[in-house]
């Protein structure tokens, strides 16, 4: 898997890899009022699921494949982009399966 750190950082980073996988959120999870500091609760993805409850790094039918293809957290929107697009990556050339991240 490509680290974080190889990847050219540029001012759209962010919108050319949301724009390239088609994804339409990135989401901070927070119980009431949000606190930047807190870790690992941005995410990036697609909401689906048969609810489109669940924010994936692809778009799932069933609770089952949208668990596998969960949108894993880190502690920015742009690490969030980038764990989700590796997390996409791994998953589609057959990497490990199921879990968030």
């Amino acid at each position: 898997m490509r680290a974080i750190t190889e990847t050219v950082v540029t001012p759209n980073t962010i919108e050319e890899i949301m724009h390239e996988m088609e994804w339409t959120t990135i989401f901070y999870f927070h119980p009431g009022m949000p606190y930047f500091d807190w870790p690992d609760n941005w995410a990036a993805g697609v909401w689906t699921g048969p609810q489109d409850d669940l924010l994936c790094v692809k778009p799932c039918e069933t609770n089952e494949e949208a668990e596998r293809w969960l949108s894993p957290c880190a502690n920015s929107a742009l690490d969030a982009v980038l764990l989700a697009q590796d997390k996409y990556r791994q998953l589609s050339a057959g990497g490990p399966s199921g879990g968030a991240g």
